[in-house]
């Protein structure tokens, strides 16, 4: 019969999980962001605040064979170890750097403090590890699922508006309030496929559906929260921030349906 105390342990370990696993779905968005960081702040991000989640979730994806506890413990002992480092190498540089410092220091403890505190009991173990697969896995499928259906999604969308007219799609630039032709289907991704954001400021649209009509061009904006493409309205267009006078594509009548999948 399990205790209460075997319940409250199994809490604070879910509560481990779950900070791993916040973590990985930060990660993801950070990799996939229009506005990129720069190379130093990513060492710094991963350095520091992502080094003990990051070993934690190495650890739980061991084989089944392995010996897990002896494992555990190195990761803790390798955590203590980063918690030293940071003291001694991050904090004396700056305030950015002491900010960052105390912020890896504060998660590698929560990290620790979260996990299990005994090894010689190999069931919490196993509930730990089990635990960080079906949080931080169950995190990788939803965002990846979400993100490959919008493919679906927008390209279904956009024929449908289109309906046979000659048409494209333009997704903003990296780092740019420009557009770019979309070139593979792999573009539309919920993840790639974003505005960019410059000091709070929108500076483009997620994807620009252009379409050729009797007078020129009837432009449509992608909105996550409708789902759906939405017709700009002249003060959109004429904005000195995100208007448009022309199309950055090549517009074709079913034009996704000969983009290819993925593109090198």
């Amino acid at each position: 019969m399990v205790s209460i105390l075997d319940w409250l342990t199994r809490i604070r370990m879910l509560l481990g999980c779950a900070l791993c696993a916040c973590v990985v779905y930060w990660l993801i968005w950070l990799l996939h962001s229009p506005d990129p960081w720069e190379p130093e702040i990513l060492f710094l991000v991963f350095g520091l605040w992502c080094f003990s989640p990051l070993l934690v979730l190495t650890w739980a994806l061991l084989p089944g064979s392995g010996d897990h506890a002896r494992a555990y413990v190195a990761v803790r002992y390798a955590i203590a170890l980063h918690i030293i480092l940071t003291l001694f190498l991050a904090i004396p540089f700056g305030i950015e750097w002491a900010a960052m410092g105390i912020t890896g220091i504060l998660i590698d403890l929560a990290v620790i403090g979260l996990g299990p505190w005994r090894t010689d009991d190999h069931a919490p173990l196993r509930f730990y590890r089990k635990g960080h697969l079906i949080f931080s896995g169950g995190v990788v499928v939803c965002l990846m699922t979400w993100s490959y259906m919008n493919v679906v999604v927008v390209a279904w969308k956009a024929e449908r508006i289109a309906a046979g007219k000659p048409y494209c799609l333009q997704i903003p630039s990296t780092r740019s309030s420009d557009y770019k032709e979309t070139t593979s289907l792999h573009d539309l991704r919920g993840l790639t496929m974003q505005a960019w954001y410059w000091k709070d400021i929108t500076v483009n649209f997620h994807a620009v559906l252009v379409v050729e009509n009797g007078s020129g061009f009837s432009w449509y904006n992608w909105s996550y929260r409708k789902v759906r493409f939405t017709p700009l309205v002249r003060k959109d267009l004429e904005s000195a921030v995100i208007g448009m006078r022309e199309p950055s594509c090549e517009l074709e009548p079913h034009f996704v349906q000969a983009l290819p999948f993925f593109t090198f």
